[in-house]
C-alpha cells in the first residue's frame, strides 16, 4: 500500500487557501527532483542553476510564491510526546531552495531579486515557530541559512539594497516577536499532556520512563554500579506507589509546578537576558526529580537560540548600516554610535552596543553572548562561529 503523503497526513482536505499547505507541497515536490538531490550533494553554483530549471523545482518555487499571499495556519493536532511533525524537514529543504536561488541571483548581479527570495525565506521560517520548541528551532535554522547568505554577499549591495534589507529585517522581527512565547506555551501544553497520560497509568508511565541500564554497546562492559543502584532505588519507589493514587497525583503535581517555574524563569530571561537569571526550584524527591529531568525540555538552551536568532537579525542590520556608511564616506565608521542604530545596535546580553572592532580596512562585529556555566561568555557572530 502506498504511503500517504505528508500533505494528506496533515491536511486530509486541503483548502488551497493556506500557505502552510503550499509549503508542505513544495517540499514534497523537491523530493521528486533528481537534479535537486544532485545540487544538495554538490553545493556548486552550476548544479544549483541546473536544479532551479527542473520542472518540479520550478513548481515548488511557484508554490512558495503563491504562499506569500495567503494566511499561514498550521494543521490541527493533539500535542503530546508522541506527536510528530513530518513537515519540518521539508521546511528546511524549501529554505535550501531559496538559499540556492539567492546564490544564483547574486552571481548574476540580480541583487534585488535575491532580496525578494530572502524576504520570502524569512516568511517561510516563521511558519513552524509557533509550534513547540522543535518547530522554533527549525525556524531559527532557516533564518540562519538566509541571514548568512545575505551577509556573504553584502559587498554587492548598493545603499538602496541595504535599505531593502533593513526594511525586511524590521518587518520580520516585528512579526516574529512572539514566536518564543508561542513555542514555550505549546511546549508547556505538551509537557502537561504527558503528565495527564501518567495519571491514567502511573506504573506503566514510569516503567517506560526509567529503563534498566544496559551494557556498553561497544565494549560489552556492564553499566556503572551507581547507575544500577539508582535504577534499583527508582524501581522500589515505583512499586511503593503502584497502588497509591493519591501519592501518584502528588508526585505529578510537584513535577508540573516545577516545570511551570522553569518556564516562568525562561520568560523572565528572554525579556532581560542581561540580568542575573532566576534559578527555578527543582522538585524535591528522587522520583520527582527524575521525572522532571527526563521530560522537562532544556529550556535555557532553546531560549538562547531564540535570543541569538534575534541577535543575528540585528547584526545583519548593523552590517548593512556599516555598508551604507562606507558608501557615503568611503571609510568605515569609528564606532557604532555614528550609525544611530538605536535598539538595533544594542546587545540584549549586555544592553550595551555590540562589540565593533576596526581592523584596518575590515572590522569585526559580534554580540558578547550568554554567560556559560564556566562563567565565560560565548560570543555570537553572523555567520555563527565558535571563538
Amino acid at each position: 500500500m502506498q504511503e500517504k503523503s505528508v500533505l494528506s497526513q496533515l491536511f486530509p482536505q486541503p483548502t488551497g487557501k493556506n500557505a502552510y499547505e503550499d509549503f508542505v507541497r513544495a517540499a514534497e515536490l523537491l523530493k521528486t527532483s533528481a537534479l535537486w538531490a544532485e545540487a544538495q550533494q554538490r553545493n556548486t553554483l552550476t548544479s544549483r542553476r541546473r536544479a532551479l530549471g527542473d520542472p518540479p523545482v520550478r513548481q515548488a518555487r511557484t508554490l512558495i510564491d503563491a504562499a506569500m499571499l495567503k494566511p499561514t495556519t498550521p494543521p490541527q493536532r493533539e500535542l503530546n510526546f508522541f506527536t510528530t511533525f513530518p513537515e519540518f524537514s521539508g521546511f528546511r529543504d524549501s529554505a535550501r531552495l531559496l538559499n540556492a536561488e539567492m546564490h544564483v541571483l547574486f552571481s548574476e548581479g540580480r541583487t534585488a531579486a535575491a532580496l525578494v527570495s530572502f524576504a520570502q525565506g524569512l516568511h517561510l521560517g516563521r511558519a513552524p515557530k509557533s509550534q513547540v520548541l522543535i518547530g522554533g528551532l527549525v525556524g531559527i535554522a532557516i533564518d540562519s541559512i538566509l541571514l548568512t547568505r545575505v551577509k556573504s554577499h553584502l559587498e554587492q549591495c548598493t545603499p538602496r539594497d541595504c535599505d531593502r534589507i533593513q526594511t525586511t529585517l524590521r518587518e520580520h522581527v516585528e512579526r516574529d516577536k512572539d514566536s518564543a512565547l508561542a513555542s514555550l506555551s505549546a511546549e508547556t501544553k505538551t509537557f502537561e499532556a504527558a503528565m495527564e497520560m501518567g495519571r491514567k497509568n502511573m506504573a506503566e508511565f514510569l516503567e517506560g520512563l526509567f529503563t534498566e541500564p544496559t551494557p556498553d554497546s561497544e565494549t560489552g562492559a556492564p553499566p556503572p554500579a551507581e547507575e544500577m543502584a539508582a535504577y534499583q532505588r527508582t524501581r522500589m519507589q515505583i512499586e511503593a506507589i503502584r497502588n497509591n493514587p493519591e501519592r501518584q497525583g502528588q508526585i505529578l503535581d510537584k513535577v508540573i509546578a516545577a516545570n511551570k517555574s522553569r518556564v516562568q524563569a525562561e520568560l523572565a530571561y528572554l525579556s532581560a537576558p542581561h540580568s542575573s537569571p532566576k534559578i527555578p526550584e527543582e522538585p524535591r524527591g528522587e522520583l520527582e526529580l527524575g521525572i522532571y529531568n527526563s521530560l522537562s525540555p532544556v529550556y535555557r538552551s532553546a531560549s538562547n537560540r531564540f535570543l541569538q536568532n534575534r541577535i543575528q537579525c540585528q547584526l545583519l542590520y548593523c552590517h548593512t548600516a556599516i555598508r551604507k556608511y562606507k558608501w557615503e564616506w568611503e571609510k568605515l565608521p569609528e564606532s557604532l554610535e555614528a550609525l544611530k542604530l538605536a535598539d538595533w545596535g544594542l546587545d540584549p546580553y549586555t544592553r550595551q552596543p555590540f562589540r565593533y572592532e576596526k581592523k584596518g580596512e575590515s572590522y569585526e562585529l559580534f554580540s558578547a553572548g550568554p554567560v556559560g556555566e564556566d562563567g565565560k561568555r560565548a560570543p555570537v557572530h553572523l555567520p555563527w562561529r565558535k571563538d
